[in-house]
């Protein structure tokens, strides 16, 4: 099945670069070409997207595709999974006004988190990448590159740490202290075993021998049973407001 939607997919992809008006459209995209304003009207949804992951692939430059809400933000970025070979990001917006006392969902956060840390992390620079963000979202408060750094935690197999310690930090970031970790932003201390689960990425089980970090592994959260090994994990905070 797999194989297929990528023969489907380089099928379409092959069917635009064979057209003159790709060509054309192509060469205003180019650097150094003094177009800054590219306008494309009569296209569908789905259209949009295929478009979209073309000049990704062709330009090898990230790609910004504002959208209306996180309803339709959702659609493109399945759409564009499935057609595009370089990591596809969505940015939601927060359902939540930032002066009201409430959180928004650790899902959002989680999308918002991911994209941030990708871009935050020089090494995905190589590649493009694409990054569906709603309206609403750009005008929304967001951390810095230097900011994201400085609230984040790394923890790495062979450092030393004060289990009470981590814990305080990881309650200063946001994050709640539970009897058992099953849910993002939350975490458990049980005499040498620390299970995070963070606001971005997998949840963690950290194991101490002493003071020392023995082991990391990534867990199951629904049978907390340890899956993988991990030498550092990143735990980034649990918001910003």
């Amino acid at each position: 099945m797999l194989n297929s939607n990528l023969n489907l997919v380089a099928k379409l992809h092959q069917l635009f670069l064979d057209s003159p008006q790709y060509a054309k459209l192509l060469g205003r995209t180019a650097r150094g070409s003094g177009k800054n304003e590219l306008n494309l009207v009569g296209l569908t949804d789905s259209a949009k997207s295929l478009v979209l992951s073309v000049l990704t692939h062709e330009t090898r430059r990230p790609l910004v595709l504002v959208v209306q809400d996180n309803h339709s933000g959702a659609r493109y970025h399945q759409e564009l999974i499935n057609l595009s070979r370089y990591p596809v990001f969505f940015y939601p917006s927060s359902e939540v006004s930032p002066y009201e006392q409430v959180l928004s969902s650790p899902d959002n956060i989680a999308a918002q988190l991911e994209l941030l840390r990708h871009i935050e992390n020089e090494d995905n620079h190589k590649e493009p990448f694409i990054a569906v963000v709603s309206a609403r979202a750009l005008s929304q408060r967001v951390l810095s590159r230097k900011g994201l750094k400085e609230k984040s935690l790394t923890l790495s197999v062979g450092d030393q740490i004060d289990s009470l310690e981590l814990g305080r930090k990881l309650t200063n970031l946001g994050y709640s202290k539970e009897a058992l970790v099953t849910l993002r932003g939350e975490f458990s201390i049980r005499g040498d075993i620390i299970d995070i689960f963070p606001s971005c990425g997998l949840p963690i089980r950290v194991e101490l021998f002493g003071d020392e970090i023995e082991s990391m592994r990534v867990f199951n959260i629904d049978s907390q049973r340890s899956i993988e090994q991990s030498s550092k994990t990143t735990i980034p905070p649990r918001w910003w407001g």
